[in-house]
């Protein structure tokens, strides 16, 4: 595959992902597998951005690994907040 041809086909999934996302967002209602899908596809379309975009596929295997993980750290987070929410907003008053 021509690099001109993959990062067509990693934009197209991009948009694909992006609507996935707006309509989960604006017609279904919440639940765990809504937030659960939108993270998955949160880490899809930071994966491709790492690897295509930024051309970290072919890095070295420490940098792409650190970089992938640190990638992988906003769905995490956007499950912690969703299942820990009102949990973590009691350590509010730290930020006071």
């Amino acid at each position: 595959m021509t690099a001109l041809r993959k990062i067509d086909l990693a934009w197209a999934l991009l948009v694909l992902f992006t609507l996935t996302g707006v309509f989960l967002g604006e017609f279904r209602q919440g639940g765990f597998w809504v937030v659960l899908v939108i993270a998955l596809v949160t880490a899809l379309k930071g994966r491709l951005v790492i690897d295509v975009f930024m051309e970290l596929g072919e890095a070295s295997p420490v940098l792409r690994r650190l970089v992938r993980g640190f990638g992988l750290l906003v769905p995490a987070l956007i499950l912690v907040t969703y299942l820990w929410g009102p949990l973590l907003a009691r350590f509010n008053w730290l930020l006071e």
